[in-house]
């Protein structure tokens, strides 16, 4: 990227210019997280539309929530910075309509207990509520086609969450960590789901995977101790003790050419 106030070549993980000096103010992707060209319209790494304008990164907004507007006149929710508790994502600020909630935008909001999430959004970001521990459920809107990697990381207070079946993919380690998961529905929709999707969801008791899955990632249920998944009439068991064992069966069924 280059420097403001000089115009030379500088590192992207600069924090000053090495030859002027002066401090760097640097503008991420909501999308990618890739660090932005000054005055971009959009994203070099992704392509992704950049912000044109948003709330004041100085003053609590209304709701608590951070968010930017896109060139397209669509809204992105970037931050959360309420007191926590029940949250409720309006489906409009300003006016427009928002579509989006973009990667951490909720990460480590350790007091959140509940959110309710509009049928406007139709895309979620990785890590969106990456250990927000204190998370009891969520149902996520129809339309999103992706539960991005690690958007429920060790979220350890999630006992439900209900998937819409508009889903296909269940990217890695999605809910890693929700130890207190007990509840949640494969919709038949889905068609991959990746590597520790749901590494260590011990109170995790049953599971139906749809007939039409394309591929399950290594270690998709590491430590689901109590774990009996369904597939295609069949029951498998990967426990604590039999791990290897019972998933490799279920692997190798569903992984099959």
């Amino acid at each position: 990227m280059k420097c403001r106030n000089c115009g030379k070549e500088i590192s992207d993980n600069s924090n000053f210019c090495r030859f002027c000096g002066t401090m760097i103010e640097k503008a991420y992707c909501r999308r990618c997280g890739a660090v932005l060209e000054q005055d971009s319209a959009f994203c070099s790494e992704c392509g992704a539309p950049t912000a044109k304008t948003g709330s004041d990164e100085n003053v609590i907004p209304a709701g608590g929530f951070r968010w930017e507007e896109d060139s397209s006149g669509m809204i992105f929710i970037t931050g959360h910075c309420g007191t926590g508790g029940e949250v409720n994502i309006p489906p409009v600020i300003n006016g427009k309509r928002v579509t989006e909630i973009c990667s951490g935008a909720f990460r480590s909001s350790t007091a959140v207990t509940s959110i309710t999430i509009p049928e406007s959004v139709k895309r979620i970001g990785d890590r969106a509520f990456w250990k927000c521990s204190s998370l009891g459920s969520i149902t996520l809107p129809n339309g999103i086609t992706e539960i991005g990697r690690e958007m429920f990381y060790e979220c350890s207070s999630l006992k439900s969450a209900v998937i819409p079946d508009s889903v296909t993919l269940i990217d890695k380690a999605a809910f890693s960590g929700c130890s207190s998961l007990e509840s949640i529905n494969i919709p038949d929709s889905v068609r991959y789901i990746e590597a520790s999707a749901f590494y260590g969801c011990a109170s995790l008791k049953s599971l139906t995977i749809p007939d039409a899955i394309a591929c399950i990632g290594r270690e998709a249920f590491t430590g689901c101790r109590a774990l009996v998944i369904r597939y295609k009439g069949k029951e498998y068991r990967p426990d604590y003790v039999r791990y290897f064992e019972g998933f490799k069966k279920l692997y190798d069924d569903v992984n099959k050419p």
